[in-house]
């Protein structure tokens, strides 16, 4: 199995945890979309740095730094999501679940890039 795909299998299950915290902060907590996106990923970020160096890139030793390269990719891709979120929240008569959708596509492309190429 490539790497690309290692890091989709395992995206799935973070997917999921995290859609369905995003889903459970807006709709049972009646959080913002945008707070809910926020916490939902903030939850998962730490079972997903080991997760990812461990089963996708395969590390049994760390870079220097690479939970800071980690933290910063994934605010980077996070802030990417959210700008496509707020997009599609504006322009389109979608809701909230389904304008996730894009945002979190657009996260998964550019934070398998950044762990790729710095952080792992």
């Amino acid at each position: 199995m490539s790497q690309f795909n290692r890091f989709i299998t395992i995206g799935v299950l973070n997917t999921f945890i995290g859609y369905g915290l995003f889903v459970l902060f807006l709709r049972e907590f009646l959080l913002s979309a945008a707070l809910s996106n926020f916490l939902s990923y903030s939850i998962i970020i730490i079972f997903s740095y080991f997760i990812y160096g461990k089963f996708v890139f395969g590390n049994k030793k760390t870079k220097p730094f690479s939970s800071l390269l980690y933290l910063i990719s994934f605010l980077f891709a996070l802030s990417c999501n959210q700008i496509v979120l707020n997009i599609f929240l504006r322009m389109t008569p979608f809701p909230p679940e389904i304008c996730q959708i894009f945002g979190m596509i657009t996260y998964t492309i550019i934070f398998y890039y950044l762990n790729k190429k710095y952080v792992y």
